[in-house]
């Protein structure tokens, strides 16, 4: 695997992370500490995610395959053998 991608990946994981602790500190202190309250910032902040996995979705449906380093490995990629995401889990044994 090459380090340019284990440091990409690395990255969006750690930025995942911190996005996830300021969101909840941030849903935590809008709201009193009672019982409702907690209630409140949790579904606050399942909100919020839901709307930002959505809308990854969306970028990564509409979006990813106009990148121009998708565009330069996906025929690199298919000319190695790789044609779909199900002939490479079957290659795979998967």
């Amino acid at each position: 695997m090459c380090p340019e991608f284990v440091q990409s990946f690395l990255t969006g994981v750690a930025a995942s992370g911190a996005l996830t602790s300021c969101l909840k500190l941030v849903t935590k202190a809008a709201f009193e500490g009672s019982k409702d309250g907690l209630r409140k910032g949790a579904l606050m902040f399942l909100a919020i995610f839901t709307f930002f996995e959505f809308l990854c979705v969306l970028l990564y449906a509409y979006m990813f395959a106009k990148l121009p380093i998708v565009n330069y490995h996906r025929p690199k990629a298919a000319s190695e053998g790789s044609k779909t995401v199900s002939a490479d889990l079957v290659a795979g044994g998967i």
